[in-house]
Parts: C-alpha cells; structure tokens; sequence
C-alpha cells in the first residue's frame, strides 16, 4: 500500500530492528497490555509475523510503515480480520517516538481503513485503546470512527511482574459508500 508519504508492506526477516525498535521501547508499550519485549522475544515475534503471512485464510496482515522518500522504517500497522467472511476487522499502529506528531498514524490508520473496505470489502473496522492514550483516540477520531464501547476492567495487563485489569475502548467506522486513501 502507499499513501501520499508511506509504504506499508509485509514484513521480511530483515525488519527484526524496527520491530525490536517499537515493541523494545517502554514509551511506545506504554499503553499496551505488556512489558518491553526482549530481542529474543522480538524475534520470535517476527517469525509469528511471517508466518501469519503464509497462512490461508490470510486473517492478520502485519505491516511494516516506511516513509517513502528513503524508505525509512517508522513503524507496524495491522489489519485483522474476525473470520475469512470478511465482515470485519480490527486496524492498529505503532510509530517510534521520533514519528508522533507528525500526522503519519492518521495516515496509517486511513490507508487500513480505505485498504478494508475497498480491497478486502468489510463492512466494519474498529480500533481499541486503552482510555488515557489520547494520541490513538484522536486518530481514530480524525478518521471517522466513533466510540462505540467503553469496556470496564476487560483487559489483562501483565506489567513489572504484576496482572491487573484495565478499560479499553473501542472504535467503530461502518462501510462508506466509498474511500479513496490508497494509491
């Protein structure tokens, strides 16, 4: 996929650094469920990535964010399908810190969205969050998704060697009659 100044493609066995780079940093796990991975644990997480790519039905779809103009490695986005009846799906992101601000997860998150209704024909995407991460409920807002739940207590999180439960919050955007992000 490309946007006006991304490239969203499948991950290869070369982008263990950027992978190892976002799920490594404390301040970019910071609102997700789980501690900073370790490279080990990174790598592990790039041969599930992979694999899931040659997996039929082709349920999760992991992308690695490069900014086109050289291609530098900024991120991963998702899109995961419920089922292969492709009704609906979750999208999501992750950029080094360097990247916030910048508009590129708006722009991510756009080009799933457009990439789910036109190509894969869903009828629904959605997005979670946890409540205090204001930068990923602002995306999503910017993109037309509306808070459709607000879930108490319903995640684990699994922190510093401790478990608790937090809210999550999810966002909803129904079909359009049309979408054109993707180029």
């Amino acid at each position: 996929m490309r946007t006006e100044r991304l490239i969203l493609r499948p991950f290869e066995e070369g982008d263990l650094d950027i992978l190892h780079r976002l799920y490594g940093d404390a301040e970019v796990m910071h609102y997700t469920p789980f501690d900073p991975e370790s490279l080990r644990q990174s790598q592990a997480h790039l041969a599930r990535v992979i694999e899931d790519w040659g997996k039929t039905p082709l349920l999760s779809r992991e992308y690695v964010i490069a900014v086109r103009d050289g291609e530098q490695k900024i991120g991963r986005c998702h899109i995961l399908l419920e089922d292969d009846a492709g009704g609906r799906a979750m999208i999501g992101w992750m950029l080094v810190q360097e990247a916030w601000g910048k508009g590129y997860a708006t722009e991510t998150a756009q080009a799933l969205i457009a990439y789910g209704f036109d190509v894969l024909g869903l009828r629904e995407v959605y997005g979670l969050c946890h409540p205090d991460n204001a930068a990923s409920r602002c995306v999503m807002e910017k993109c037309g998704m509306t808070l459709h739940e607000w879930r108490k207590d319903y995640v684990e999180y699994k922190k510093n060697g401790r478990c608790f439960l937090q809210d999550e919050l999810e966002y909803v955007l129904a079909r359009p009659s049309c979408s054109a992000v993707v180029k």
